[in-house]
This record gives C-alpha cells, sequence and structure tokens, in this order.
C-alpha cells in the first residue's frame, strides 16, 4: 500500500487502482489478512476477559477489510450534484465505459458493453471487447492509450497562423484559439483575426509582422508592468498593446502566453542578488538589460540613460503556479464571503430579513 500511495501520487489514482489496489493479488493478500485475523482470535483465546483489549484489536481491523470489501464490490464511487432546495436519485459515476455506435452506412447501434475501463499511465494496457451487429461479430482490441492527453496547438512551419486570446469574462480565465481568417463568437462579441468581412466587433489584423487591433466601440486598456493606462478610439486601427489587459463591451482580454512573455523578456532571472560591488548582477534583479536606475549608466537593451530608457521586462521561471499579487486582496475579500464548512454565502442575522426582501 506504501508503493501505491507512491504511485498515485506519480501517475494518479487511476492507475494506483489498475495496478495495485484493484489487482487479484492485492484482493488476495486482503482476504488473507481477514483469515489471519480471524484465526488468531481462537489461536491465543482472545475471547477470555483478559484479553478483550486486544480481541477488539483484532476486530477493529476485522470490520475495517470487511467494510473495504464490501465498498469494493457492493459499493459505488462518484459524485452527486444536488443543488439547494432540490432531490436528486442520480449521481455520476467514476467509472469510465467504452461508448461505442456501430454505422454501416443505413443502420447505426450502440452496442451494450458493460464492462469498465481502467488504464493504466504506467506500463501496458490489454483492453479488449466484443459485441454483435447484424448477427456479425465485432471485436474492439485497445491499441494505445495516452493518458493525460489534451488538445493543443502545436507550432509548425507548414500550420495554419492562429491568435491566442485570452479573456477573463464572467469573473473567470478562458483561452481561445482564433484561426486567422475567422470570427469567433465569445460571449456575445464577434472578435476577427484578419477577418476579410466586417462583422467582427473586434478585428486583429498583422502588418508587417506587427499586431494591430480595430474596435466598432470605445474601450481602454490597463498595463500592469507601469501602471499605465490608456484609451481604445472606435473605428480606428492602432497598434496593439502586448501584456496588457484590454476592455471593450465588458470583455476583459489580453494577448499573451508563457512563449510569448519568454519571447519579450529580454533576461531570464535566475539570481536573488541585485549588485556586486556597485555593479548590477548579470541575471539577477537588477540586471542591467532591463534598464538602469544609475545616474552616467545606459541600458544594456536600448542604449538610453536612466531617464531615456522606457524599461524592458525579464521573466522567472516558477516551478509552480502562483497567485497573482495584484488579486491578492481580491481573492481575499470573495474567500471570506463563503463559509468555509458548507460553502454557502456568509451573511449577518440583522441582515438576513433585508437580503429575503
Amino acid at each position: 500500500m506504501g508503493v501505491a500511495t507512491f504511485i498515485e501520487n506519480d501517475f494518479g489514482t487511476q492507475t494506483s487502482k489498475a495496478l495495485v489496489y484493484n489487482a487479484w493479488w492485492f484482493e488476495l493478500i486482503m482476504a488473507f489478512f481477514i483469515i489471519n485475523f480471524f484465526g488468531n482470535i481462537f489461536r491465543y483465546k482472545l475471547l477470555r476477559k483478559e484479553k478483550w483489549a486486544v480481541l477488539m484489536f483484532h476486530l477493529s481491523f476485522l470490520f475495517i477489510l470487511i467494510g473495504a470489501g464490501v465498498t469494493r464490490y457492493i459499493g459505488y464511487e462518484g459524485i452527486m450534484l444536488i443543488s439547494e432546495g432540490e432531490t436528486t436519485s442520480e449521481f455520476l459515476s467514476e467509472t469510465t465505459y467504452l461508448n461505442v455506435t456501430v454505422d454501416d452506412g443505413e443502420n447505426q447501434r450502440t452496442p451494450n458493453i458493460e464492462k469498465s475501463l481502467l488504464l493504466s499511465a504506467w506500463g501496458e494496457n490489454n483492453v479488449e471487447f466484443e459485441s454483435n451487429f447484424k448477427t456479425q461479430k465485432i471485436n474492439f482490441k485497445l491499441v494505445e492509450y495516452i493518458p493525460w492527453a489534451e488538445k493543443k496547438l502545436i507550432e509548425d512551419e507548414n500550420g495554419v497562423e492562429h491568435l491566442f486570446f485570452v479573456e477573463s469574462s464572467e469573473g473567470t480565465r478562458h483561452e481561445h484559439w482564433i484561426k486567422k481568417g475567422t470570427i469567433q463568437n465569445i460571449h456575445g462579441i464577434l472578435v476577427g483575426f484578419d477577418a476579410s468581412s466586417s462583422n467582427a466587433s473586434i478585428n486583429f489584423t498583422t502588418e508587417e509582422g506587427s499586431l494591430k487591433m480595430s474596435s466598432k466601440d470605445t474601450g481602454d486598456w490597463f498595463r500592469m508592468a507601469d501602471q499605465k493606462r490608456g484609451n481604445i478610439v472606435k473605428d480606428s486601427v492602432q497598434n496593439f498593446q502586448y501584456l496588457t489587459l484590454h476592455n471593450v463591451s465588458g470583455l476583459q482580454f489580453s494577448i499573451m502566453s508563457p512563449e510569448e512573455i519568454r519571447k519579450n523578456s529580454v533576461v531570464e532571472i535566475t539570481k536573488h542578488e541585485t549588485y556586486d560591488k556597485d555593479v548590477p548582477v548579470i541575471k539577477g534583479l537588477f540586471d542591467n538589460r532591463m534598464g538602469t536606475t544609475d545616474m552616467g549608466k545606459v541600458c544594456a537593451t536600448c542604449g538610453l540613460d536612466n531617464i531615456g530608457c522606457p524599461g524592458h521586462f525579464g521573466h522567472i521561471e516558477l516551478p509552480k503556479p502562483v497567485f497573482n499579487l495584484q488579486f491578492e486582496t481580491d481573492i481575499v475579500k470573495i474567500l471570506r464571503c463563503i463559509c468555509i464548512k458548507c460553502s454557502k454565502l456568509r451573511k449577518c442575522n440583522s441582515q438576513h430579513n433585508n437580503w429575503l426582501l
């Protein structure tokens, strides 16, 4: 079981079930434990009053193993979604089944396959099903299993150009890939990328490698790096501000990705030191390529002094995702509105009647 814990941590719960918990040899070990605990009760005469403490210890393990067996063979695992004030008798099973539709061009049929799928991300999987379609035997055999598969675009010289569009409507982050020459309906707003028609409310175009943006409505933008703000002029083409939060018709969006951040970054910060004998440490927090604040020195990127240099950003490769500090206050406020016990909104008793009204 200790090994299964490490397998579950590295490869997921499904893999640990397939390799250990649901394996025949693991069930055999559990059955041996039950026989062993039960046999020791009579072997060591634990029914005598002076040994009741040891008897309770053995009985507790017996009940634990028997309960685990009941859950394993009779119980079901899943998620039941119950809205407030409603009842339900259905739940979403955590067991995965194979869904197949057979079509010969004239008729369609869904074979009744009841066997569950339990695939391992470590090692090989041997899965095979049989069914019938119009008295003809059909065999389904697993050829390859790709764990943690995800659908995404990859860079290809012969591929079609896409625009990575990130927006935060309805309080959550959404990512969209807009194909060049097309328009997408994003929360009721038409967003296009080099769209030939004039239907797009927001349209992005490329001119000489530079990204331009035009909008049918006015808006504004906010650049977090230097806290600078600006306006988006209606029906005008203007340069798009990268790494900047835009707001048009209530749609908050930005066009950036980790790859773009790395591409526009002038240096990767790998050291926490700032100066070494009054000299900025290379790849440190005050690396001269990000600009300079010292009189008489010039920026290593643009060659301007501390007055003329606009500043350039670097990046830090984080081993794990972290919270954005600019949203920390808002996150804390939202969390304080929710009860940690029942997950409902918190409110004062004195305001209860007002809320109901």
